[in-house]
């Protein structure tokens, strides 16, 4: 497994706001460093992604070892406050 850190960018839908502390609990988790942070807004949806019309999109830039990084797509995946 590698050691040295490298850089990434996850963009994600949320059904709320706030939501975007369990994304941020989920880096810290893997010990990723963030870098850089979007700042979170509502968006009309083209179509419905999990019965849902509008999501709050967002994105984070972060520095992560890159085997942590499957364990975090794994962890977003099953976690319910986040759409995509």
């Amino acid at each position: 497994m590698e050691s040295e850190k490298k850089n990434y960018e996850i963009s994600f839908l949320l059904k709320e706001e706030n939501d975007v502390e369990a994304v941020l609990k989920h880096l810290s988790q893997i010990g990723a460093e963030i870098l850089n942070e979007g700042k979170i807004s509502e968006i009309k949806l083209a179509y419905p992604i999990k019965k849902l019309n509008l999501a709050y999109f967002g994105w984070v830039h972060f520095a992560a070892l890159p085997g942590e990084v499957l364990k975090l797509n794994s962890a977003l995946r099953l976690e319910g406050k986040v759409v995509r």
